[in-house]
């Protein structure tokens, strides 16, 4: 498909892709808690009151998002030899949208993001050159594609490291214009690299009747059993990584009950496909995988601001 031929049947196609492929409600949801939450601990931890101005957060904003929906792009390619083989359902290999125009709607993605730095960020360029540098070595696999897929649990844990890269970019909207990194973030980035894990292996967990021949998931690789228990060792470890990172605030009380009840929701969860091992149960942990995030970040982000709000007003 031309990116110029048909235009109400282009943009009916990319409305079908962002469904299937990056549905924009739910990764825009949890984009915006992502980058919120790593903008206000930035500014938690260099003892700033002041916030960026909301064109900075903003443009900060449309950037993070890009830069997943640039990640799936380039997955396409990454991907595309294997999922012609065995995924012919999705979008680009049962011909919805060709890789021509996914290529070309990467280079666009590329030049608003440009387009964003020069004009309200400008400050940003060089930690989002960063972003373009790793997300060019994961498509081409370090070099290495045979041996990463030899050895799964690297290719991970590889793949993982974009998160607190991107994470460095969105805490950089708060202190790129004073040019000093502040101490105290590492905390921070692990907690992001440990929650791309919770999502990664949530997301490839199946139940043994949705196993698909050539694709690879963690349940097929370690069994069920390993493979949940993974899942939820990541999900302990951003919770351990949270309750630290909020020890110190007013709320740290209270949002710490929301996460070890949230917690507990993933342990019954757990419990729950080891017992039945249904396609329900796997698509659970998946989903509440998103809602886990969704929680970790926001906690993050409600426990930053509110700590220097409170003790104004207190």
């Amino acid at each position: 498909m031309s990116i110029v031929e048909s235009t109400p049947s282009f943009f009916r196609s990319l409305w079908i892709y962002q469904r299937e492929r990056f549905p924009l409600l739910a990764n825009g949801l949890l984009i915006a808690c992502f980058t919120l939450s790593a903008v206000l601990y930035s500014g938690y931890v260099r003892g700033g009151s002041d916030l960026p101005q909301s064109t900075e957060l903003l443009a900060g904003y449309v950037t993070v998002l890009l830069v997943f929906l640039l990640m799936r792009f380039l997955d396409e390619f990454k991907d595309a030899e294997d999922d012609a083989k065995y995924r012919p359902y999705r979008p680009v290999p049962r011909g919805l949208i060709s890789l021509r125009s996914i290529g070309w709607l990467a280079a666009c993605v590329v030049v608003v993001q440009l387009q964003l730095q020069w004009l309200w960020l400008p400050g940003q360029f060089v930690l989002l050159g960063f972003v373009y540098a790793y997300l060019l070595l994961m498509t081409f696999e370090f070099g290495a594609p045979h041996w990463l897929k030899r050895h799964p649990m690297v290719y991970a844990l590889s793949h993982m490291v974009i998160m607190p890269i991107i994470g460095l970019y969105a805490t950089g909207i708060d202190w790129a214009p004073s040019g000093r990194l502040p101490a105290g973030l590492l905390g921070l980035f692990t907690l992001l690299f440990a929650s791309g894990l919770v999502i990664e292996i949530g997301r490839k967990i199946r139940a043994p009747a949705s196993e698909e021949r050539g694709v690879d998931s963690y349940s097929a690789l370690y069994g069920p059993t390993r493979a949940a228990a993974l899942w939820l060792a990541s999900v302990f470890a951003t919770l351990v990584l949270t309750l630290w990172l909020l020890r110190d605030t007013n709320l740290a009380v209270f949002l710490s009950t929301l996460l070890i009840a949230g917690f507990a929701c993933c342990a019954a969860l757990f419990v729950r496909y080891l017992q039945r091992c249904g396609t329900r149960d796997a698509q659970n942990i998946e989903w509440m995988s998103g809602l886990w995030s969704l929680l970790v970040f926001s906690s993050v982000a409600v426990g930053a601001y509110t700590h220097p709000l409170l003790e104004v007003l207190s």
